[in-house]
């Protein structure tokens, strides 16, 4: 156990991450994410190598937990467990593709059981709303995502969500 925490840290060398043993919950949040962000800016190898090590990280802290060292590195264990957890999150894979005989089929579905409408109603319009602005590359956003400190993440997550937004 003691063998894998310190190859995590020496993977992490260079990051401060003394805010996750805080009491502060935002604090701790921004620990992990600055965590995410360090293995992102990673060569892919490299970012397997985490995943991999904290794994088996936290089979051994399993293990040994209930002794005496397992008790003192338990929250720096749980650090990287987090870690490698958020980012299993961030790049799980959706679903399959989907053939184009597949598409023709839910779409043939869809236009079977829609009701047709001749008329296109603005529903913002009709409400008296005004037109929210839904585009992913919006200037505003982008020079937002410019300005994170926590770029390789940010960089990660709006390629999900254009991938997620050329899928639907």
């Amino acid at each position: 156990m003691i063998e894998k925490l310190e190859i995590l840290q020496g993977m992490f060398h260079g990051l401060d991450y003394s805010d996750y043993f805080g009491s502060s919950q935002a604090k701790r949040i921004r620990a992990i994410t600055y965590g995410m962000d360090f293995v992102l800016s990673k060569a892919e190898e490299d970012q397997k190598d985490f995943k991999q090590c904290a794994t088996e990280l936290g089979k051994a802290h399993g293990l040994c937990a209930a002794t005496e060292k397992g008790k003192e590195v338990a929250l720096e264990v749980s650090y990287f467990k987090a870690v490698k957890a958020s980012l299993a999150k961030l790049q799980a894979k959706g679903r399959r593709s989907l053939s184009k005989r597949e598409v023709d089929q839910r779409v043939t579905q869809l236009l079977e059981r829609s009701i047709i409408s001749e008329d296109v109603i603005d529903v913002f319009e009709t409400m008296g709303l005004k037109q929210p602005e839904i585009s992913l590359l919006d200037e505003d956003f982008l020079q937002e995502v410019r300005t994170m400190k926590t770029k390789n993440l940010a960089a990660e997550m709006l390629k999900k969500n254009c991938l997620k937004a050329k899928s639907k």
